[in-house]
């Protein structure tokens, strides 16, 4: 059931809109070129760039100059599409310092570094990878940084996911006091819907092949063999999130297929309720 890897590189058109566009609050930081922020609040501003290597094994590394004349870099694992920006997201003075792209097929991850006067040292993120969660924290997050709000702390990270399809899907995070990104939000997975009038294909929508019990508008309903949904989101436990083609909001009861691979919906296999799940190898 796991189909065509070309799917991820479709769906990320949903968050590519994000990418491109600059981020609130902060510095952007163009590619190659040297930008002078006081990083760590003492008042002196170092220079910072970050630059793609070359070759088929490249990678984006972060370079901090200090007052010194002395050069610091960092290496990610970021192969393609590299970005970078500079914010405060917590208000001590100490700049976040931000890079994030693809680290293969279409993994975007992002990495926050402090500038620590001789070293750059990564912020931790909580676990929000494409498996089960709460497995700790890892030096990078998962997803691209596809928005910010510098006044709240917050930052989105948009990875994808696979429940019910493989989708692009976005969580917010905080940098909390004890210098973590920990989870801001009220623990959905969510993407947006289409546009009304816009077309569905059969890798964005799914199509009911059974009667399938569901809350629809905040009611209970149920789905006919030939329904259309957009899942819009879940909180990779009990609940999806979908809309229908007419704009009605509605709520599946899932659970993970440990008998197989996938997901259950009603305790009924995925692959039962559905004509086609595109999921992304």
């Amino acid at each position: 059931m796991r189909q065509l890897s070309l799917i991820l590189a479709l769906l990320l058109m949903l968050c590519a809109g994000a990418l491109a566009e600059a981020l609130p609050g902060g510095v952007m930081l163009t590619e190659g070129e040297a930008a002078s922020i006081d990083l760590d609040g003492d008042g002196a501003a170092e220079a910072i760039r970050w630059a793609m290597t070359p070759g088929d094994d490249g990678a984006l590394v972060l370079e901090v100059t200090g007052a010194d004349g002395a050069t610091v870099s960092y290496e990610t694992d970021i192969g393609w599409a590299g970005n970078g920006w500079v914010a405060d997201l917590d208000g001590d003075g100490r700049m976040e310092i931000f890079v994030w792209g693809d680290v293969m097929s279409d993994d975007y991850y992002t990495w926050c570094l402090h500038w620590m006067g001789d070293r750059l040292a990564p912020v931790l993120f909580c676990d929000i990878e494409r498996g089960e969660n709460g497995n700790g924290y890892f030096k990078c997050g998962y997803g691209s940084l596809t928005a910010a709000d510098p006044a709240a702390g917050t930052v989105t990270l948009c990875g994808s996911q696979d429940v019910l399809g493989t989708y692009f899907v976005a969580r917010t995070l905080k940098l909390s006091a004890d210098g973590l990104f920990e989870i801001a939000d009220d623990g959905w997975w969510t993407r947006e819907a289409p546009a009304a009038g816009e077309a569905w294909d059969e890798y964005t929508g799914l199509t009911l092949k059974a009667e399938t019990a569901c809350t629809l508008d905040g009611k209970p309903a149920t789905l006919k063999p030939g329904d259309r949904i957009f899942i819009t989101g879940s909180d990779k436990r009990q609940q999806a999130a979908f809309t229908t083609p007419d704009g009605h909001a509605g709520t599946l009861e899932i659970d993970r297929n440990y008998d197989d691979w996938g997901w259950k919906v009603n305790d009924i296999p995925e692959s039962d309720v559905f004509e086609f799940v595109p999921y992304a190898d």
